[in-house]
């Protein structure tokens, strides 16, 4: 009888990519001391250290599994990303974000509100409010509706640019 095989080296590689997500969730989420959600706590990996000695080490394993969730064969949702980045805006690394969302991109993986959002928030904490701007035109674009959360976001990054008279403008236009 005929002996069938299958390559099941895409599921190995799967299950250790999780295992790494939520063994880097749960050390995100003790090292910042805030609830992060976790990823399926299904896939623990006991190797896997749990302990950091800095928050670098935090942001290079986070840049290391986001890098490990593009390899995929099966991409995991979009929610998955979202975590990450999530994470790092938490941390105050917004240049990773961005950079890390243009892989996302550039990888085909079409973003969500959320991550829109995230990225709306690290351009403005950054100053760029051309690019936020920017963010929210293709929020526009992809048919998303922009909600109370990236609106109130937009004019408080003109406030912390001293627009203040923008803020307030961009606000008459929205509730207009």
């Amino acid at each position: 009888m005929p002996r069938i095989s299958f390559d099941l080296s895409h599921i190995n590689r799967f299950n250790t990519t999780m295992s790494l997500s939520f063994s880097l969730s749960r050390r995100l989420s003790s090292s910042l001391s805030l609830p992060i959600p976790n990823f399926p706590p299904f896939l623990p990996n006991p190797t896997f250290p749990l302990c950091f000695h800095s928050i670098d080490n935090v942001v290079d394993d986070a840049v290391y599994q986001f890098d490990n969730m593009l390899l995929l064969r099966h991409i995991p949702p979009i929610i998955e990303f979202g975590k990450i980045l999530g994470s790092l805006v938490k941390m105050k690394h917004y240049p990773t974000v961005i950079s890390l969302s243009k892989q996302m991109e550039a990888k085909g993986i079409v973003p969500d509100l959320v991550t829109l959002s995230i990225l709306i928030n690290c351009f403005c904490h950054l100053g760029q409010m051309a690019f936020s701007f920017s963010v929210l035109g293709k929020i526009l674009k992809l048919g998303y509706q922009p909600n109370t959360i990236i609106l109130n976001t937009l004019m408080k990054g003109l406030c912390l640019k001293g627009e203040v008279k923008k803020s307030l403008h961009f606000h008459d236009k929205v509730v207009a």
